[in-house]
């Protein structure tokens, strides 16, 4: 199944909102039987109230094109308002759109900074991405990295330590990917830097993501 697709995760967006889920349940309804424009329609009408699950919902059919013509720009739209309410997954979202230039200009500090956001909730797979933008960042040759935007090379293309940082949280929650990630910038550290960025795992989960810069 495209992983863009709501499925059942729709039911369990909602299921922490106080409000009534007449709405949603009849969205969810429509959208599981393919009925995209009835699922949109109630999807809008709770997204319009300030549900964040309905409006990463109608950004996902927007950016799909379910029931809707495909628009990148009003899938940001949607995924913003639910992001600035602290929804992880559409703060990944977010961050996906600015990467790849997606209904906003390519921006690279902001993909970062969405990222970021996501991976300080917890949110395994922002903090695996995050892991893998410092790993590659790092293996760029250093004239490379000079040439790029300054944005990009000052925000984060810079270190093995925390790309490893990063990824051992990942890991952490549970994504398994990231712990062949860990191990692929371990080979590039010395122990004493292994030792170092377990530190800063522990220090960051401990602050609970408060300290990890």
């Amino acid at each position: 199944m495209n992983t863009l697709r709501l499925g059942l995760v729709l039911i369990l967006c909602f299921c922490g909102i106080g409000q009534s889920l007449a709405g949603v349940s009849e969205g969810v309804t429509a959208y599981n039987q393919g009925d995209y424009s009835t699922a949109l329609y109630e999807f809008i009408q709770m997204a319009e109230q300030g549900d964040a699950g309905a409006q990463y919902s109608v950004g996902v059919m927007y950016e799909n094109g379910e029931g809707v013509l495909q628009g990148y720009s009003e899938a940001v739209k949607w995924y913003r308002l639910a992001a600035l309410q602290g929804m992880a997954k559409a703060q990944l979202k977010m961050a996906t759109m600015y990467l790849g230039g997606k209904g906003v200009l390519q921006n690279y500090s902001e993909a970062v900074k969405w990222h970021r956001l996501a991976a300080q909730q917890g949110f395994a797979e922002a903090q695996f991405i995050l892991a893998l933008m410092y790993k590659k960042g790092e293996d760029l040759p250093l004239h490379t990295r000079e040439n790029l935007p300054l944005n990009i090379s000052e925000g984060f293309l810079h270190s093995y330590m925390y790309g490893h940082m990063w990824a051992n949280l990942a890991a952490h929650n549970g994504y398994i990917k990231a712990k062949d990630l860990r191990e692929e910038i371990e080979g590039n550290m010395t122990s004493t830097q292994v030792n170092e960025a377990q530190q800063l795992a522990r220090e960051c989960l401990e602050s609970n993501y408060k300290n990890c810069d």
